[in-house]
């Protein structure tokens, strides 16, 4: 889970490696190995998803740098896929995307 909050795949693939095949089938090892897969599909809701299903609270620790992680990745890729729009439009999808809410505007009734 540390190389995968890292965003050290390569790492965590070449550490993957060494668990024996039948090892791979205990929670402990499965959970971060269906975490990095969900992370290689970019489906980050899923991996935000996942804090909820922790097989262990040891796991938390890893699961919060893991979005912090994911969060950055998401806002770094929508920055570069959103540089035509203009600045309003670019800010409104960064945060539904990375999933911050946006502050209410002051012009909006309350």
């Amino acid at each position: 889970m540390c190389l995968l909050a890292q965003n050290k795949l390569s790492e965590f693939h070449t550490e993957l490696e060494l668990i024996p095949e039948e090892a791979r089938q205990d929670v402990y090892v499965s959970f971060p190995v269906e975490v990095e897969q969900r992370l290689m599909e970019g489906s980050y809701s899923k991996v935000l998803g996942a804090q909820k299903s922790v097989p262990s609270a040891h796991y938390s620790t890893f699961m919060r740098m893991l979005v912090a992680t994911v969060k950055e990745r998401i806002s770094e890729v929508s920055s570069k896929a959103y540089e035509s729009t203009g600045e309003e439009g670019k800010v409104d999808s960064i945060h539904s995307l990375a999933l911050f809410p946006l502050p209410p505007s002051p012009l909006s009734p309350i």
